[in-house]
């Protein structure tokens, strides 16, 4: 094993595999910033809703089941001791899914002898900080008998701890996932949780192992990275990678006075299921002493393997850590196919990155929002409710008493009852307005989405054009942009649509760029003209087959001896930073190589430019364009 990459091509490829396991981790961060923001939201719910059985059994299992997400196992809502029901030591209320995918309450955690108080992932929740959302290890659940892993986030009440909040995630879905991303990039992907016990594995019957519970069920666990490497060699390397990692966590804990022993040995002394050492690390990343920030390059080795244990032949392993919940992935690729790699990979470079922090803004804020936006019809009905008692007391006591009426010219009643309608009719459509925002984000950053599909082609474009309407008004300018959307009678294709949304977004931008770049000129050399800038849309059916997208700007046009170069990778006219060169290139791919389609463009200096993507109604990836 060699911790350095000597040769200078097998450095680059190895470069280029990085900025991909950089998109994986912030793709799987996403998704689990997706199960937190769900967890503190039912927290939240749970420290506004009054203490009865029948609410939590009616609003809880709408919103845990996350529109049929069957990446969520389950979850649960868990009280300390006589804080929901005074008389009740245990009060929970868990669902997991049944077969069909419906979640089902469960009692059994109320009745059960050992009950759920000593449980790890129960015990964490109280050293978080309100919203703080920590994960468990993977186990197996021993009511659904399914392998999961909890997100466990604390509800308070007058800031004192009442309980935690749970969602269980199946490993099952987890798996898929990864499977999913080991098509794009060869070789294997397993995820480890922060105690290093495997959350995925290729074969993940070499991971589990059977055990007899003290109730005498027989049960499977998950084992550790340590324990593989007893069984399997080969695999000594990555544990020695792992291990160089957590002292780098714990030593960074120290230095920042961030770890705290009597966590670690309150937890260990309360939880049958975690040891000291285990406690130690829970410790230490409570404070989160890597602290990511904005930081998108989460790899932290990368080590040249003379055999991998699964391979069996030479490879190379990066190892990535994953943002607050210190999980680490590893990424093994094959020497062999690390060669072959670097055109594919660039693809996925930054617009994926862009995609993926977009679709998990586009999650953090949906939930919450959801909240609102269900609450607001019935605040809305709640307030005409009281509005109306206050009638019905002025028509039965016209006389009001001095106090009262002293009260009324206070809040000024009578402005009162008409401004509030309008208040909440306001507030309804604010909220309908990010809520369509919100989904045109999430209908962009399909990204994720490797299987073609029929799509419609003006939807794809409206919700990119909505995504870019703050460009439309320029910055310290008189200037606006108008938009002129021409679309024709288009079937749905078969494609892409989250890398169809890539290249209209980028073409759409390169053409506002276009506009604020000729409206500078205009406001500077003729600031009395009465220059309008100009984009169109347009949509046409070429044939039965085919279709056409334009994208037309009435900018200053591109050069001639800058058309020439303009696919050229790494290629470009704009100012350091905001722009890569590969823009086009990647979108000249798309176009042309995974969907048998042609991009291409008319330009005509002082007049301005058209790009036009021609795209098979039925894909034709690799075709001769």
């Amino acid at each position: 094993m060699s911790p350095q990459l000597k040769n200078p091509f097998l450095l680059e490829s190895s470069q280029l595999i990085g900025q991909i396991g950089n998109v994986f981790v912030l793709n799987l961060y996403a998704r689990l910033r997706e199960m937190q923001t769900l967890t503190r939201s039912i927290a939240l719910t749970m420290e506004q809703l009054p203490a009865s059985d029948e609410l939590v059994l009616q609003m809880i299992p709408n919103t845990l089941d996350f529109h049929g997400d069957r990446l969520i196992a389950g979850g649960g809502i868990w009280f300390e001791p006589y804080q929901f029901h005074p008389e009740q030591e245990r009060c929970s209320f868990f669902w997991g899914r049944d077969p069909s995918g419906q979640l089902v309450y469960c009692d059994g955690y109320n009745q059960s002898e050992s009950g759920y108080h000593q449980e790890e992932w129960y015990i964490v929740g109280q050293y978080a900080q309100k919203g703080q959302c920590l994960w468990s290890k993977s186990y197996m659940d021993p009511h659904s008998q399914e392998l999961i892993i909890t997100c466990t986030t604390p509800i308070f009440k007058a800031a004192q701890f009442v309980g935690v909040v749970t969602v269980d995630v199946t490993l099952n879905g987890l798996q898929d996932k990864i499977n999913h991303w080991q098509k794009k990039t060869g070789g294997y992907i397993f995820i480890l949780d922060r105690n290093n016990q495997f959350i995925t594995f290729p074969d993940f019957e070499q991971v589990k192992k059977s055990y007899i519970s003290p109730a005498g069920d027989s049960l499977e666990k998950i084992v550790c990275i340590d324990e593989l490497a007893k069984d399997i060699p080969a695999f000594s390397p990555l544990l020695a990678m792992v291990k160089e990692m957590d002292a780098v966590v714990l030593d960074h804990s120290l230095e920042q006075d961030l770890a705290n022993v009597n966590i670690a040995q309150a937890i260990s002394h309360r939880s049958e299921h975690m040891g000291y050492e285990e406690g130690q690390m829970f410790a230490a990343i409570l404070s989160d002493p890597l602290n990511s920030g904005d930081r998108t390059d989460y790899l932290f080795q990368q080590y040249e393997l003379e055999q991998d244990g699964l391979l069996q032949e030479p490879a190379i392993a990066f190892l990535f850590h994953v943002p607050k919940v210190y999980w680490k992935v590893f990424m093994v690729r094959p020497r062999s196919e690390v060669h072959a790699t670097t055109h594919n990979l660039i693809q996925a470079d930054k617009m994926a990155t862009l995609g993926q922090m977009l679709v998990g803004v586009a999650h953090e804020l949906n939930n919450p929002l959801n909240f609102l936006v269900g609450n607001l019809n019935h605040a809305r009905n709640y307030m005409f409710d009281l509005l109306r008692v206050v009638n019905l007391y002025q028509d039965s006591y016209p006389s009001p008493t001095l106090v009262i009426k002293q009260a009324i010219e206070q809040i000024d009643l009578e402005f009162l009852q008409q401004d509030l309608p309008n208040l909440f009719k306001s507030m309804k459509i604010g909220a309908d307005r990010t809520l369509e925002i919100i989904k045109a984000l999430k209908g962009f950053s399909r990204l994720d989405e490797e299987d073609y599909q029929r799509a419609d082609l003006h939807e794809g474009l409206n919700n990119t054009l909505l995504l870019l309407n703050n460009r439309l008004q320029l910055k310290n300018s008189r200037y606006s942009i108008k938009v002129i959307q021409d679309y024709g009678d288009l079937p749905s294709i078969e494609c892409l649509p989250g890398q169809l949304n890539q290249v209209f977004m980028n073409l759409l931008v390169n053409a506002m760029d276009a506009l604020e770049e000729t409206c500078a000129i205009h406001e500077k050399v003729y600031p009395s003209s009465e220059f309008s800038p100009t984009l169109q849309v347009g949509t046409t059916r070429l044939d039965s087959d085919h279709i056409r997208v334009c994208i037309q700007d009435n900018g200053a046009g591109i050069p001639l001896e800058v058309q020439e170069r303009l696919f050229t990778p790494f290629f470009t006219t704009k100012v350091p930073g905001k722009g890569t060169g590969l823009g086009l290139t990647i979108c000249r791919q798309i176009i042309n190589e995974r969907h048998g389609g042609r991009l291409h463009f008319q330009s005509t200096p002082s007049v301005g430019t058209t790009f036009m993507v021609d795209l098979p109604v039925q894909a034709e990836p690799n075709a001769p364009a």
